[in-house]
Parts: structure tokens; C-alpha cells; sequence
């Protein structure tokens, strides 16, 4: 006699809402939570509100979130909190900014400037040692209208240089670097180009000192379909 398995309830991992979080300054239009990131414990999470040109810091302890500061920035558009919690960068404007932490104090650490990047288009990604940093630039016009690029960059000793620009090489892709990935230890980046016909994702392998790249498409993909909107690794 064939038995069917019993379903146990208990067993299920219910999301339950913790906490609302708002701005200790909310105000209606302030785009509060345009772009959130989150450290990899879950304890520290970064929030833009775009039209109040600021980026707010929470921690958590327990089930209670707490804000801890208020970054001032014009033009907020994406942060990233690097996954221990530790390092923040933030796109502002034609730039990106990299902050440091003490106790629960972030510090402006450096202005990443050498950058063709426009406002709204950039993304973001750390490595876990915090010394390797992707950054999105899809709107980046180079040989086509557009077309986009990846930048990254290596910090060493507290001073972040440029390691690599990655541009598609086929000449095919649009918007490249509208999503991001990078592996934990930094040895593989995702790229999205999802405007470009069908949507590509580039993928690049870091290998004896240079990025190499391999382009991915879907088996089905067909025109307007956006592949590489967002991609995780």
C-alpha cells in the first residue's frame, strides 16, 4: 500500500515583519528607499532617499533596527554596504564615494572620480575582503550610444586605484553594467546588458592579473526581453 507523505507545517520558515523603517526626517518625496544594500549577517543596511540628497545607516540588535547616521550626498542614487558591514560606497552624481566604518560612524574615505558614469546608472558590488569593488556605468557612451562599461578597483593600503575598464568586446551589447555580480573572493564579475536585442549577460574570470570575458544568452532569448536586468551571483 503506497503511503503519501504528511506535511508538517512546523516545519515551514515563516517571514514575519520585524520593524517599518523611516527616515528620522521623513518627508513625502523624498524617495526614501530608491536603493537599499544589506551586509551579509543582516545587521547593517544602507538606504537612499534620492530627493533628500541623503543615504541613512540603520544596525540591528535583536529584532530592533536603529538609525545610527545621515550621509549627506546630492544624487544618491545606489549604495552598497560591503558584506561585513565594514566599507559603504555610494554613486553620487558623476562619482562614487567610498566610506569607512568606526563603531557606528561612517567616514568619507575617498572620492572615486575617474569615471564616465551619469547620473541614475551606475551599480555596485564588494567583494567579503572589501578590497575589490565593481562599479556599473550603463549609460557610458564608448563606441555606441550607451553602450556602458565596468570599472574595477582594488584597494590597497586604504587608497583605491583603477585595476580595469570592461567593455564588451563583440560591439553588440547596450546598457552593460546595469546589473552586477562579483563572487565573494573577486575572481568572477556577472554583467547585465539588458537593452541590447535580446539582453546579454557577460561573465568575466580574473586570471593571472587580467579580466577575461564570455558572453551568455538565453537559449530561448528573443527580442525585448530584457535578459541581464538583474543578476545574482
Amino acid at each position: 500500500m503506497f503511503l503519501m507523505p504528511q506535511f508538517d507545517s512546523s516545519v515551514i520558515h515563516k517571514f514575519i515583519q520585524q520593524q517599518k523603517l523611516t527616515a528620522s526626517n521623513a518627508a513625502a518625496s523624498n524617495y526614501f528607499g530608491r536603493c537599499v544594500s544589506l551586509s551579509s549577517d543582516g545587521n547593517t543596511l544602507g538606504v537612499t532617499a534620492l530627493n533628500k540628497s541623503s543615504v541613512y545607516m540603520y544596525t540591528r540588535s535583536g529584532s530592533t533596527w536603529t538609525q545610527r547616521q545621515e550621509i549627506v550626498i546630492a544624487n544618491c542614487y545606489c549604495v552598497c554596504v560591503s558584506p561585513d558591514g565594514s566599507m559603504l560606497a555610494i554613486h553620487a552624481g558623476t562619482s562614487v564615494k567610498t566610506y569607512t566604518r568606526s563603531s557606528n560612524t561612517w567616514t568619507l574615505q575617498q572620492t572615486l572620480t575617474s569615471l564616465s558614469i551619469i547620473e541614475g546608472s551606475t551599480s555596485l558590488c564588494f567583494s567579503s575582503d572589501n578590497n575589490t569593488l565593481a562599479i556599473g556605468a550603463s549609460i557610458e557612451t564608448i563606441t555606441y550610444n550607451q553602450q556602458g562599461a565596468t570599472y574595477v578597483f582594488t584597494q590597497s593600503g586604504g587608497t583605491w586605484s583603477q585595476q580595469q575598464k570592461l567593455r564588451e568586446s563583440t560591439g553588440s551589447g547596450f546598457a552593460q553594467g546595469y546589473s552586477i555580480s562579483l563572487s565573494s573572493d573577486a575572481s568572477i564579475l556577472a554583467v547585465g546588458a539588458p537593452t541590447s536585442s535580446n539582453g546579454n549577460v557577460y561573465w568575466y574570470k580574473y586570471i593571472d592579473g587580467t579580466w577575461s570575458q564570455q558572453e551568455l544568452q538565453a537559449s530561448d532569448g528573443a527580442v525585448s526581453d530584457y535578459y541581464g536586468w538583474c543578476i545574482s551571483l
